[in-house]
């Protein structure tokens, strides 16, 4: 759930596993994503900027995140090493623990507003099952309801002390609030939240 919108994001690697981590990204909002490879599969994201090179420390220099996805051990090695020397949070795609990253990505699901995260630590493919089950649960009107709730949020917060919003938060997110908002829309649902 990091905002990478303007954070520029650097992806070692050129194969498939960078291919989709860097469909991820975009997906996710990333506009500044840099891959560097000798060479790059024909599944990579034309949005990203490719650098045609073998790895080299100077690659992260802008980075604020990494990404290190070469199917070669002793690169991914040093990619996980220089990102840690600068300071950079950084992932490893080959699950290698003599010098493991610093995070995962979830299997994601994305809907509108609404964005399932699903990790197994450990098992992408659980991981994937797990999203696809639960994706298949989600009740449209949830989307709506969230899509209304950028709406009402700012009034929300205008207009009550903390313990107030927290209970108007909460009771839009009800049973009773989701059904007023089925029948009734947005307009509905603001008119039973302020009494108006």
């Amino acid at each position: 759930m990091l905002d990478v919108t303007d954070r520029p994001v650097v992806i070692i690697g050129g194969g498939r596993v960078a291919a989709r981590k860097a469909a991820g990204l975009i997906d996710a909002g990333a506009t500044r994503i840099t891959v560097v490879s000798p060479a790059f599969c024909e599944q990579m994201p034309l949005a990203v900027k490719r650098v045609i090179e073998r790895y080299r420390a100077e690659h992260l220099a802008d980075a604020a995140l990494v990404f290190a996805a070469t199917d070669v051990r002793e690169v991914n090695d040093a990619v996980v090493r220089d990102a840690r020397s600068r300071g950079i949070l950084v992932q490893r795609v080959d699950g290698d623990e003599t010098e493991p990253g610093d995070f995962t990505t979830p299997a994601v699901y994305r809907d509108g507003p609404i964005v399932l995260a699903i990790s197994t630590s450990g098992s992408p493919p659980l991981a994937a099952m797990i999203r696809d089950r639960l994706a298949e649960q989600v009740d449209p009107i949830w989307i709506k309801m969230a899509e209304a709730m950028k709406t009402l949020r700012p009034m929300i917060l205008q207009s009550a002390d903390a313990d107030q919003r927290r209970k108007m938060f909460h009771r839009a997110a009800s049973a009773e609030g989701i059904e007023v908002f089925r029948k009734g829309g947005v307009e509905g649902l603001k008119a039973w939240m302020f009494g108006i």
